[in-house]
């Protein structure tokens, strides 16, 4: 990840902050896993973390009414 993409996913995070009322998150990666369940009190609503295998449920989970 680049300091500019970081920069840019960070603006946009703080811009529609309260407009979220889920957030998935899609990786294998198990340090962002960990990192997700640590920070995951900083964001408005409930987060899940879905391995890249699950990445349809992962969108049907955010948008679910």
């Amino acid at each position: 990840m680049e300091p500019g993409a970081a920069w840019e996913d960070f603006r946009v995070r703080v811009e529609y902050w309260t407009r979220w009322e889920r957030v998935a998150v899609v990786t294998d990666v198990t340090w962002i896993v960990h990192v997700v369940h640590a920070l995951r009190f900083l964001l408005p609503g409930p987060i899940r973390v879905f391995p890249t295998g699950e990445k349809e449920t992962a969108r049907a989970w955010v948008g679910a009414p």
